[in-house]
């Protein structure tokens, strides 16, 4: 993979990394009564929690369905991070968007088919870090907010950096179009011609606010830790991809570290 393919990740990237968890859901989802899927995912990063709402076609394309985002919502104040000394209002901060979004999005028919996500990211693997109490309680908060709506709500959790890393990758790529077997989405025909073939697949550098994820298929897995080695399967075909996470590498970290660098200078 060449610092070209890397690069077509890097900017793809910031188009929703959160995608693939509705990818996997998709997977293992099948109605032949009803023509559309639909689910929500909350992406809780260190600056903000996003709200995606998502829809799919039943019918799908070896075995993956073709994904496109209906609508999306930021959540009110911070981070859930940021709630570590008031809980409750971790999950309060959600009910806005799930309330102008998420219940106006699906069919209120689909409501009890409609798998919901929330996956944090690496402002609460910090907090975790610092205090596990505190961010037990922020999470048990967010849990019983989204258990009290109608939604089939299949995980809160906290995400590891390989798994937000391998979903970034798996994001570009499906932007790209760059499944063997797997269909480009609508309207990204153009962003494509700058890529490469479709039975290829680029690198993807995911910068946060708290963390870096890098993320690519290996020449030579042999020189792969286990540990950074993560095995997917998109469209009947099987990949395995390394990805690694760079705890306070992200963004905000880093303006943090160089803040505190020129007071140690001074």
């Amino acid at each position: 993979m060449g610092s070209k393919s890397l690069a077509v990740g890097i900017t793809f990237v910031l188009v929703g990394v959160i995608g693939i968890i509705v990818l996997c859901v998709v997977q293992y989802t099948y109605d032949a009564e009803i023509p559309n899927g639909y689910g929500l995912v909350w992406d809780a990063g260190s600056s903000g929690s996003r709200l995606y709402a998502y829809q799919w076609p039943v019918k799908k394309e070896h075995s993956t369905a073709l994904v496109s985002q209906a609508d999306t919502c930021r959540a009110e104040g911070g981070g859930l991070s940021s709630y570590l000394d008031n809980p409750p209002e971790a999950g309060k901060s959600l009910e806005s968007c799930m309330n102008k979004t998420a219940l106006m999005v699906v069919p209120e028919e689909d409501y009890a088919d409609s798998p919901l996500t929330l996956g944090c990211t690496a402002g609460m693997r910090l907090a975790e870090k610092e205090s596990k109490d505190q961010s037990d309680a922020v999470m048990e908060a967010v849990d019983q907010t989204l258990n009290s709506y109608p939604f089939n709500v299949l995980s809160v959790s906290i995400l590891t950096g390989e798994e937000e890393g391998s979903f970034s990758w798996v994001t570009v790529n499906y932007l790209l179009g760059n499944y063997a077997k797997g269909p480009a989405p609508s309207g990204i025909s153009s962003l494509m011609s700058s890529a490469t073939t479709s039975t290829e697949t680029v690198g993807a550098l995911d910068m946060g606010g708290a963390s870096l994820q890098i993320s690519f298929i290996p020449e030579d897995l042999t020189v792969v830790p286990p540990e950074n080695t993560v095995l997917l399967r998109m469209y009947g075909e099987d990949y395995v991809l390394y990805t690694h996470s760079y705890l306070c590498y992200g963004i905000n970290e880093a303006l943090r570290r160089y803040l505190a660098t020129l007071v140690q200078i001074r």
